[in-house]
Order: structure tokens, then C-alpha cells, then sequence
């Protein structure tokens, strides 16, 4: 038989428990609680950081798209990437997917080495080499199937677009 009275009771004392644990926690430890708090998490702290150092412009001079653009495009591929960022084996990126899409479109645009590129996000090339490819080949898909329209042969014939030999 359950006894609920016993139970809520049991209930009720652990909650006081739990209550004055954390009083003498904050007693004890208040001057790493004010430290950490000045400390801001975020989930995305490679775009926050351009965001932060050097504002819309930072974004729109690494990517060549301005702050909303970048979010039209993150919420078009934000699905896809997420379902497969941690897909396969071995250690998972502690980069976030925006962040990943973020870099692949700054390497994009900037034509330089694996090292420069990797140097500046502050990776191993060969790892943000993986990293790159693996957001290109989730968000190239679904770029071709948002933004390219294949015209018809019969809409080619309508405009006189099509090849002569």
C-alpha cells in the first residue's frame, strides 16, 4: 500500500533539505556565482563574438550577406543541419550549426588556404576542412531545392531560350 501522507511529508522535508543546501552553497561560494555570471553563455559563440567585436557590418564583410539575410538562410537549412550535425561516429563538434554555416559562408567567400581560414576561427585545418564539407553537403541540397528553379523545355520554347546546333 501507498501511504500519500508519508509520502508528501517525505516530499516536503526533502524540499527543505534542498532549500537550505543551497542557502549555505551561496554562502560558501557566491564569489564563483558573481564571477560566472559575468561570464555570458552562448549557443553560438563564434557569430556572437563577430556580432559583438564588430557589430552588422562584421557579418555582412565575412559572409557578403547582411545580419537578416544570414538568418533567412539559417532558417531555411536550420532543420536539415541540425538532424545531421552529430551523425557518425568518433568525438562530436562542440561547434554549434549556426556557427558551422556561419565559417562555411566566410570560407566561401574569402579564397584562401585551409590553414588561414582554420587559423582565424581558431581550428586544426584538417578539422575545419570536415567541418566545412559536412555543411555544404547538408545545405547544398537544400539551397538547390529553395532557390533554383529548372525552367521546362516548353518555357524555353516561350522565350526562344534554348540551344540551336
Amino acid at each position: 500500500m501507498l501511504n500519500v501522507s508519508a509520502l508528501i511529508a517525505r516530499m516536503q522535508d526533502q524540499v527543505t533539505s534542498d532549500q537550505v543546501f543551497l542557502g549555505q552553497c551561496l554562502e560558501d561560494y557566491s564569489e564563483v556565482v558573481d564571477i560566472c555570471d559575468d561570464v555570458a553563455d552562448s549557443l553560438c559563440p563564434i557569430f556572437d563574438k563577430v556580432l559583438a567585436d564588430s557589430g552588422e557590418d562584421g557579418v555582412r564583410v565575412l559572409t557578403n550577406f547582411t545580419r537578416r539575410e544570414f538568418d533567412v538562410l539559417w532558417e531555411i537549412v536550420e532543420l536539415p543541419l541540425k538532424a545531421r550535425w552529430h551523425d557518425g561516429r568518433g568525438s562530436k563538434s562542440k561547434t554549434s550549426p549556426r556557427d558551422g554555416l556561419f565559417m562555411t559562408l566566410a570560407v566561401l567567400k574569402h579564397y584562401n588556404s585551409w590553414e588561414k581560414q582554420a587559423m582565424d576561427f581558431g581550428f586544426r585545418a584538417p578539422t575545419f576542412q570536415k567541418l566545412v564539407q559536412r555543411v555544404i553537403d547538408v545545405v547544398v541540397p537544400v539551397f538547390v531545392a529553395e532557390f533554383v528553379k529548372m525552367p521546362s523545355m516548353s518555357e524555353l520554347r516561350a522565350n526562344n531560350g534554348y540551344f540551336n546546333l
